[in-house]
C-alpha cells in the first residue's frame, strides 16, 4: 500500500516538473453553499470549490470534518471535477466524521473561480446546527517547484429543523457562479441561531474573499429579506445596538466585478423579559404540613419558554427542577426538619431571565422520645445506659454533651414497640453529662429534641450522696502524724546533723502530697458548683461541699505549718 502511495507521488511530482514555471499567487478552497438550512431526514449536496484567478494549480488535497451525530454522507461525486488524476479517491467515514481527497489537474492546470473538485451529498440525522470545515488541505502551483499557495479554507455551516421550522440560510439559486459566494455570517454575541438571548447589543462578522467592491446589509424581522442598504465602506464586522424582544434577521450581500453574490441571512432570537409571576401553592395548611410536604407551582414566558426552575428549601443548595417534572404535578419538597422554614423557587426563561418566589411554611413535629430509666449519677469508669420509648421501628439521635463538650453523635432503632436502650460506647469520665435525642422517622417526619438529662460523674473514692469524702476529723489525724513524721525528723536529725539531704528530700515528697490532696479536694469542690448550675443540690451534697471548704483550708495550714518546722531543721 505504501509503495502505491509512494509511486503515485512519484507522478505527481514528476508531472509537477514538466509544468511551465510561474508567479506564486492566492488559492482558495471552499465549500458552497456557505450556509444552508434542511428540515430533518432531507438530504442537501455541498460543493467543494477552488479558486485560484491569478495561477494556475496544478494540485489538491484536503481533509473534511462534519458531526457524525447530525450528518451523514450517503455519496461523493466526481462527475465535472477539474481533476484528471486521483492520487486518493474520495472516501468518508460517517462514523468518525471525515472525508478526505486527492488529485491532479494536468497541464496547463487550472486558472480561475469556481473550480468543482467534488460534491458531497449529506442526509440531516439530528436538528442543531453542523459545521462543515476543513482540517487541512494544499493546493500547488503549476510552477515546476509544487508551491503551496493556498490561502484561505471556508467551509459550510448547516441548520437542521423539524419539518417546517428552517432557520435562515443563503439564497444560491440562480445566481453567476463568477459573483461572490454567499459569505458565512458569525456573531460572537449571539453564536446559535436556535439559542434565546438576553443581550440585546448584536455583533455580526463575516470574511470577505478579494476582490469584493460592495457590500450592503439589512437588519429587519423578516426571514428573507434582500439587503438594500450599501455601506460606505468595505467593511466586515456589523453591530445592531438595543434590539427589543422577538425574532430578528439580518440579511448579507457582497459584491464584485461581475455583480452581486448570494445573500445569507443569520437569525437572532431576543429575550429580556423575565417569566411571568406564579404561586406556589401548599397541598392542605402550609403552616401545619407533615414531613415532606407537596407543593404545586408553574409559570410561564411567552417569548422564549421556561427552560428550568431552581428550588431551595431552608439551604444554599438547589435542586434543579425541569418543567415536564411540575407542570400540573405535585412537587414534594425534601425536608423532614420540623419547625418553620421557607421555600425559594427561581424560574429561568431560555434566555436566562428570571422571576423568584417565595413561600414560608411550618412543619409539625413528632412527639420526642421519652427516657424511663437512666442513672442519677455514676462514678468514673463506669457505662451509661439510657432506656426509653419512640415510635415503632424509629431511628433515635442522641446528643451527648460533656461539660457542655458535644461528644460524637450516637443513633439506635427503636423495637417494634418503640422500646429502646442506648448504651454510650466510652466509660464515662468525671464531670456532668447533658443527654438528649430525638426522633426520626423515614414515613412521618422528625421530632426536635427533647429536654436533655443531666448526670453527673464523680471520681472513684467519691460518690456526692452514699460515702463521704475524708472527713475533718480524718484530716486533723493526717495533720497530727505528718507532724509527728516532722518532729521525729527534727529529734533524729539533731543527733545526727549529717543527713541535710535526706531533709530535703523529705520536704519534696510532704509538700507534693499536700499539692494532691488539695488538687484532688478542689476537683470535687468544682464538681459540686458545676452541678449546682443546673440543679439544686441535695442536704447531702451541700453539706459536703461545706466541709470540702473547710478541709483546703486546714491543708493549706497544715503545709504552712510543714514548711515552717522543715525551715526550723535546717537551721539548726
Amino acid at each position: 500500500m505504501k509503495t502505491i502511495r509512494l509511486l503515485k507521488f512519484f507522478v505527481l511530482f514528476s508531472l509537477l516538473y514538466f509544468l511551465g514555471p510561474g508567479l506564486a499567487a492566492a488559492a482558495s478552497l471552499y465549500s458552497s453553499p456557505a450556509v444552508g438550512n434542511i428540515s430533518l431526514g432531507q438530504t442537501i449536496t455541498i460543493g467543494i470549490y477552488v479558486s485560484s484567478p491569478h495561477q494556475a494549480m496544478n494540485a489538491i488535497s484536503g481533509s473534511l470534518n462534519f458531526p457524525a451525530d447530525k450528518l451523514e454522507v450517503l455519496s461523493v461525486s466526481k462527475s465535472g471535477s477539474i481533476v484528471n488524476l486521483w492520487v486518493q479517491e474520495p472516501s468518508f467515514s460517517n462514523s468518525s466524521g471525515m472525508l478526505n481527497f486527492e488529485g491532479i489537474v494536468l497541464n496547463p492546470g487550472f486558472t480561475g473561480s469556481g473550480g468543482k473538485v467534488i460534491s458531497i451529498q449529506f442526509r440531516a440525522k439530528n436538528i442543531g446546527t453542523s459545521l462543515i470545515s476543513f482540517s487541512s488541505a494544499s493546493i500547488l502551483a503549476n510552477d515546476g517547484n509544487g508551491t503551496n499557495i493556498l490561502s484561505g479554507l471556508t467551509g459550510s455551516s448547516l441548520s437542521v429543523q423539524q419539518q417546517g421550522n428552517t432557520v435562515p440560510g443563503t439564497d444560491p439559486i440562480g445566481v453567476d457562479p463568477l459573483t461572490p459566494q454567499s459569505p458565512i455570517i458569525i456573531s460572537q454575541t449571539h453564536p446559535d441561531q436556535e439559542k434565546w438571548y438576553s443581550l440585546s447589543d448584536v455583533n455580526f462578522s463575516w470574511q470577505s474573499e478579494p476582490g469584493v467592491t460592495g457590500v450592503r446589509t439589512l437588519f429587519d424581522k423578516l426571514a428573507r429579506s434582500q439587503p438594500t442598504i450599501i455601506n460606505d465602506s468595505l467593511t466586515s464586522v456589523k453591530s445592531v445596538k438595543g434590539i427589543t424582544d422577538g425574532i430578528w434577521f439580518f440579511h448579507l450581500q457582497l459584491k464584485n466585478k461581475y455583480g452581486w453574490g448570494g445573500a445569507s441571512h443569520f437569525r437572532v432570537q431576543i429575550d429580556k423579559t423575565e417569566p411571568e409571576p406564579f404561586s406556589i401553592n401548599f397541598l392542605g395548611d402550609k403552616n401545619s404540613v407533615k414531613s415532606q410536604p407537596k407543593i404545586k407551582f408553574e409559570t410561564e414566558d411567552k417569548l422564549s419558554g421556561i427552560d428550568y426552575y431552581l428550588v431551595k428549601i431552608n439551604d444554599p443548595v438547589a435542586v434543579k427542577v425541569y418543567p415536564e417534572e411540575v407542570g400540573g404535578r405535585e412537587y414534594s419538597l425534601s425536608v423532614n426538619e420540623p419547625g418553620r422554614g421557607l421555600v425559594i423557587i427561581e424560574a429561568y426563561d431560555k434566555a436566562g431571565n428570571s422571576r423568584i418566589e417565595t413561600e414560608d411554611f411550618f412543619v409539625e413535629s413528632l412527639e420526642p422520645p421519652v427516657f424511663e430509666e437512666y442513672p442519677k449519677e455514676l462514678t468514673a469508669g463506669k457505662i451509661l445506659v439510657v432506656k426509653g420509648k419512640s415510635y415503632p421501628d424509629s431511628e433515635v439521635i442522641f446528643k451527648v454533651l460533656k461539660d457542655d463538650k458535644e461528644m460524637p453523635v450516637r443513633s439506635i432503632h427503636a423495637g417494634p414497640d418503640g422500646s429502646f436502650v442506648f448504651v454510650y460506647e466510652d466509660k464515662v469520665a468525671a464531670g456532668v453529662y447533658k443527654v438528649s435525642a430525638r426522633t426520626v422517622a423515614d414515613d412521618s417526619g422528625q421530632s426536635f429534641f427533647n429536654e436533655p438529662i443531666l448526670i453527673p460523674v464523680s471520681q472513684g473514692f467519691l460518690q456526692l450522696s452514699g460515702f463521704t469524702f475524708l472527713s475533718a476529723i480524718g484530716f486533723m489525724a493526717l495533720v497530727v502524724a505528718i507532724s509527728f513524721l516532722v518532729f521525729h525528723i527534727w529529734q533524729h536529725i539533731k543527733r545526727r546533723s549529717y543527713l541535710t539531704k535526706e531533709i530535703s528530700e523529705a520536704k519534696t515528697v510532704l509538700l507534693e502530697e499536700f499539692k494532691k490532696l488539695k488538687r484532688e479536694a478542689q476537683k470535687q469542690v468544682d464538681l459540686l458548683e458545676n452541678l449546682r448550675q443546673w440543679r439544686e443540690l441535695s442536704f447531702e451534697e451541700a453539706a459536703l461541699l461545706e466541709d470540702l471548704g473547710k478541709e483546703i483550708e486546714t491543708l493549706s495550714s497544715a503545709e504552712n505549718l510543714i514548711k515552717k518546722e522543715i525551715e526550723d531543721i535546717n537551721q539548726v
